[in-house]
């Protein structure tokens, strides 16, 4: 087996940042489209958890393998831990909407929901623990 090559580490990582960017754009489009319709708009736990992944993604496999202080092993784990992470966006943003189940719900439009910060404990944990077997 080849060892990985720094090059291919940014191949997928331009793909997966080109994911973070589609993400947050159609967020963005999305709350563009309920300020227009005179609705109070905010962003989600799910958007810092895109913002988050791909700060990761930026800083662990482009700059820190650049500036000499990650190997790349280093960047391919922080690769797959970013990945990780933006995983569990679709679910947060699930759970933003209430699309599990009737509990949590209020006829109250909430910033966070009660399945929104369901999500976000259960994802903790499951990114806490990938990141523990990735990095040990």
């Amino acid at each position: 087996m080849d060892a990985i090559q720094l090059s291919q580490l940014w191949t997928a990582g331009a793909v997966l940042a080109g994911f973070h960017m589609t993400a947050l754009t159609w967020r963005i489009s999305r709350e563009v489209a309920m300020e227009a319709e005179d609705e109070e708009t905010w962003t989600t736990l799910a958007d810092g958890i895109v913002a988050a992944s791909f700060l990761i993604l930026v800083i662990g496999v482009f700059i820190a393998p650049l500036s000499g202080t990650a190997s790349t092993v280093m960047a391919a784990k922080l690769l797959a831990i970013s990945l990780m992470v933006f995983a569990c966006a679709p679910f947060v943003l699930a759970g933003h909407y209430n699309l599990y189940c009737a509990w949590g719900k209020c006829a109250i439009r909430s910033r966070v929901t009660k399945q929104e910060c369901a999500s976000v404990v259960i994802s903790t944990v499951a990114v806490g623990c990938g990141t523990w077997w990735i990095l040990g």
